[in-house]
C-alpha cells in the first residue's frame, strides 16, 4: 500500500483490489474507491499548489492511471500504456 496527502485528504493505493481510497481526514470517512487498474501502486499528483489530478503507476498491466480529483465525485479519466512493470514516478513541474 501507499499513501499520499492532500490537505484534508488521504488517498491510499489498494493493489490487492485494483483501487485507490480516498479518506477525509477531518471526518474520518473513507470515500467511494476509486478503480484505478491492476496492480496500482506508486502515487503523485499533477502539481503541488492545487492538485487537480492524481496520477497512479500500475504495476500489474503497466499503465498509468490518471484520477480527476478536483471534483465531488473524483473518478479514473484515462489510462496510458508506459510498459511492462512499471515501478517508479517522476513529475516535470513547468
Amino acid at each position: 500500500r501507499r499513501v499520499l496527502f492532500r490537505s484534508s485528504e488521504l488517498f491510499i493505493s489498494d493493489n490487492a483490489a485494483d483501487r485507490i481510497a480516498p479518506v477525509d481526514i477531518y471526518n474520518r470517512k473513507v470515500g467511494r474507491p476509486i478503480l484505478a487498474g491492476r496492480g496500482p501502486g506508486v502515487l503523485a499528483f499533477d502539481s503541488t499548489e492545487r492538485p487537480n489530478l492524481l496520477l497512479v503507476v500500475n504495476q500489474g498491466s503497466g499503465d498509468l492511471a490518471i484520477i480527476r480529483i478536483s471534483t465531488d465525485n473524483p473518478g479514473l479519466l484515462t489510462m496510458i500504456p508506459v510498459g511492462d512493470n512499471p515501478q517508479e514516478l517522476a513529475i516535470k513541474l513547468f
